[in-house]
């Protein structure tokens, strides 16, 4: 559809307006058109896209996806608009339309994908040291950007002229922060489309753990090996420090009793827990593919009970397991999925407890067969055995 879009057929009548070398729409649909460097900057817009599809906040349509790339071409301007932009607006608004920033469209819009998309903006997770370049080396931060043939660069002009004139003070008001901001979400931006080294670019996306959830979801056999993973990052979020010391089985905390001293778990065998991929296409008729995993309980008296974890789920749980502590937002949104698993859970039989005090060393406390608690002292790994 952007191919089709930006066909250069499309655009010949440009060739003979004298703002053909500046104008913004002409440059955006030769950038997506280009034959070498277009499919890197379209691949990178088709990312961000399917970031925003993998969220699952929203079902697109064909028709939400012709009118966002429609506007990422043009701005919603036709030809008069734009010469009267050039005409009187000001920079800051020539440079809100190139491509690499009106694909998130007007700030107060009301297009509900184009909304979406400003929540994967690449200018919002932070990177300290691109920011620290493009601010005293320039738009061009010293790196390789790719080439477009027949294209101009009225952008980069743009860039460098506002980079030029930016105040530097050692107490910069707050207007002066404002206008580093904005150029540096810009360049970043830019950055992000252009630059040859992909790696780079795809540390600036809000979510590390995009690729490796897309690698997951496009590789079912693959979902054995993630599921130990997962449950440490759950059992990390329950509060246990040292999960590894419960080996592969997932616990969840009883109940939140604030001033207690002793924190109980329930203990949930991995023999009884699987993972698998959801929005699998149903029928061969239907182009679809999975878009969330879902964690499977099934105990042995046939009881059962799911967890869908989507990618803002999935992108907080790879946190948990790193260690990261999340705020009081994020632990409501990711305890929501997971309080509605654990009330699942919480009417199966089960004959064993977890207790610890400090989220360390917990102790074990079964009921066998005949009757009998038995507590027993959970031994953590030797570091030779995480190795």
């Amino acid at each position: 559809m952007l191919l089709k879009l930006s066909d250069p057929v499309r655009w010949s009548a440009c060739g003979s307006c004298f703002l053909k070398d500046q104008c913004y729409a002409r440059h955006n649909a030769q950038t997506f058109a280009d034959p070498d460097a277009g499919p890197r900057v379209r691949s990178r817009l088709h990312q961000l896209y399917a970031l925003t599809h993998l969220r699952g906040r929203m079902h697109i349509t064909l028709r939400d996806l012709r009118s966002a790339l429609a506007y990422t071409l043009t701005s919603g301007r036709n030809c008069t608009d734009i010469h009267q932009l050039y005409q009187d607006g000001t920079r800051q608004e020539i440079l809100g339309s190139y491509y690499f920033s009106s694909w998130l469209g007007p700030e107060r819009g009301n297009d509900r994908l184009l909304a979406e998309l400003r929540q994967v903006d690449v200018a919002s997770a932070p990177a300290p040291a691109l920011d620290r370049r493009l601010d005293y080396t320039g738009p061009h931060d010293g790196s390789a950007l790719a080439v477009f043939a027949g294209r101009g660069d009225y952008d980069h002009a743009l860039l460098r002229r506002t980079h030029e004139e930016l105040e530097r003070s050692a107490a910069p008001t707050p207007e002066q922060v404002a206008e580093h901001q904005w150029y540096l979400a810009a360049a970043r931006r830019r950055f992000y489309f252009e630059s040859l080294d992909g790696e780079r670019a795809a540390r600036m996306l809000p979510y590390r753990s995009a690729q490796r959830f897309l690698d997951v979801l496009g590789a079912p056999e693959r979902l054995p090996e993630l599921l130990p993973e997962l449950i440490t990052a759950i059992n990390r979020g329950e509060g246990l420090l040292e999960p590894g010391a419960m080996g592969a089985d997932l616990v969840l905390q009883i109940r939140r009793i604030t001033g207690a001293t002793i924190r109980s778990y329930r203990v949930f065998p991995a023999s009884h827990l699987s993972l698998s991929g959801s929005g699998a296409p149903q029928s061969p008729y239907i182009e679809e593919a999975a878009d969330s995993l879902t964690l499977n309980y099934r105990g042995p008296l046939g009881h059962r009970a799911s967890l869908r974890i989507r990618l803002d789920t999935f992108e907080l749980l790879e946190r948990l397991r790193g260690g990261y502590l999340p705020s009081l937002a994020e632990q409501q949104g990711l305890h929501l999925g997971l309080a509605i698993f654990k009330n699942a859970l919480s009417s199966a039989p089960y004959q064993e407890v977890l207790l610890t005090t400090n989220g360390r060393e917990p102790h074990r406390v079964r009921r066998e067969n005949d009757g009998r608690l038995v507590m027993e002292r959970t031994a953590a790994p030797r570091e030779e055995e995480l190795s």
